[in-house]
């Protein structure tokens, strides 16, 4: 308010209101609301049907056995967000899903360590899954290729096949960035061997990416890649298999996935160094990745729970979309291998498709 007090009196109230409002603001900025006494913990995630399902998931479970806990949802994540945000002393999230090639060794300024005396599977996450000091994993997500069935006389059966457009013709959908698998997928359908794939050899890479290169459409994110196939664009594209999932099941297209040789990647969960409610948020990590309840985000999207001894509690209606019942063909992406030479190989990437 902009009005000039007229009276000690009016000066009184005002200056009683403003320090309320400050206790508020810092009461506020702590997570605490001072009307309810409840803690508020920041989750943030990447949004849309992804943290629908989080919330429906986990997050109201968690709540509704802890009613002196509130849970608000943030997003999109951003490492880049993480860092300022700890660098500045201004942490205002407390529980992030971060992606596998982050919440390693090297980030471990930016993260508090996962107390493993509140959080159970510190040392059993799902086959492929590597867990760190500084994060647990939540759900096991892969890349694979989805295809339109209704485009080929033959449905394809190998990876080679994406390379075969003779064969299969049409367009391919790749993502435009480093470690978004095409690399990989052109080494295994190269013939190198999956225990070989990393390091990765680029040059070979790119040789056999070269091959199919007018053939390809390299798409910027993954909702362009699931428009590019749902469309009819492009007749096979490389993207997580939550996108195929949504083409065959919610807009009823004639969508599989090949699941030979899918690249396995992990979902993990990590605590800002500086939360406020570090105590809090392991607690929270604790349930969301405790074997009772892991398990639930599959009956909502389509994921393989983070621990190992939640794979059993898969909902069983969507066990054919989950990277976590392929196993046995199943390649994890190496996040140390990433970690360590993301900019060199993305440079090098980057630079071959201007050419």
């Amino acid at each position: 308010m902009n009005r000039t007090p007229r009276s000690s009196r009016r000066r009184a109230t005002a200056a009683l209101t403003g320090l309320a409002l400050l206790s508020s603001l810092a009461l506020s900025a702590c997570g605490a609301s001072p009307a309810s006494g409840k803690t508020t913990l920041t989750f943030a995630s990447f949004g849309g049907a992804y943290s629908e399902a989080q919330k429906k998931a986990w997050v109201d479970a968690y709540t509704k056995a802890n009613p002196d806990v509130k849970i608000v949802m943030d997003s999109p994540v951003d490492q880049a967000k993480i860092k300022a945000m700890v660098e500045s002393g201004n942490v205002t999230w407390d529980v992030v899903d971060v992606n596998g090639d982050f919440g390693l060794d090297s980030h471990k300024a930016l993260l508090e360590p996962i107390d493993c005396t509140v959080v159970t599977t510190c040392d059993a996450p799902s086959p492929g899954m590597t867990n760190s000091k500084y994060r647990v994993a939540e759900n096991v997500t892969t890349f694979a290729v989805g295809y339109d069935a209704d485009r080929f006389e033959t449905e394809p059966t190998s990876y080679k096949d994406f390379f075969d457009v003779d064969t299969y013709p049409g367009k391919r959908g790749l993502w435009k960035l480093a470690s978004g698998g095409a690399l990989e997928l052109a080494l295994l359908a190269d013939g190198v061997a999956p225990d070989k794939l990393y390091p990765l050899d680029v040059d070979r890479a790119l040789k056999k990416l070269k091959t199919i290169e007018d053939n390809i459409i390299w798409y910027d994110s993954p909702p362009q890649g699931e428009d590019i196939l749902a469309s009819g664009e492009a007749t096979m594209v490389l993207n997580f298999a939550a996108r195929p999932y949504d083409l065959a099941t919610r807009l009823k297209k004639p969508t599989k996935i090949l699941w030979d040789a899918h690249i396995d990647l992990g979902s993990y969960l990590v605590v800002p160094k500086g939360s406020k409610h570090a105590d809090e948020a392991m607690k929270f990590i604790a349930w969301v990745t405790d074997p009772a309840h892991n398990a639930e985000i599959t009956k909502h999207y389509p994921l393989g729970p983070g621990s190992a001894a939640a794979l059993p509690k898969a909902d069983k209606s969507k066990a054919e979309w989950l990277a976590t019942s392929h196993a046995d063909t199943g390649v994890g992406q190496d996040d140390q291998y990433w970690d360590q030479n993301f900019g060199s190989v993305n440079d090098k990437f980057q630079a071959w498709l201007t050419k």
